[in-house]
């Protein structure tokens, strides 16, 4: 009777004891995940937080509007309206958000904003 209590006992200890996680060495770091799709992490916004920052390959790109790029179709600040409507812009670099531009749209520059 004392076995048989003692067995049940730890059938029960061993019903509540939880799994091991696996061995940090075996699951890919944030960076080594980053870097696997093509990035690599990076600090931005006002907050500091790590993001994981890829370029997009149309970086630099001419363009009239987003439809043109990967990412947004930018024109820095302060460029003027081209009269025409035919206003070009820029591919986006990458994929954080953040500075300081005017999105271009169907070759009209938008209004300005800052992204931090």
């Amino acid at each position: 009777m004392q076995t048989l209590k003692l067995a049940l006992i730890a059938l029960l200890l061993s019903a509540c004891t939880t799994a091991t996680p696996p061995a940090s060495d075996t699951l890919p770091s944030k960076a080594q995940s980053c870097a696997m799709e093509g990035g690599e992490i990076k600090q931005g916004g006002i907050m500091g937080h790590s993001y994981c920052v890829k370029p997009y390959p149309d970086a630099g790109k001419t363009c009239r509007d987003s439809t043109d790029c990967q990412g947004k179709c930018q024109a820095d600040l302060g460029t003027p309206q081209a009269e025409d409507g035919k206003q070009t812009g820029h591919c986006q670099a990458n994929t954080l958000p953040f500075g300081c531009y005017a999105e271009v749209k169907n070759g009209n520059i938008g209004p300005g904003l800052c992204v931090d």
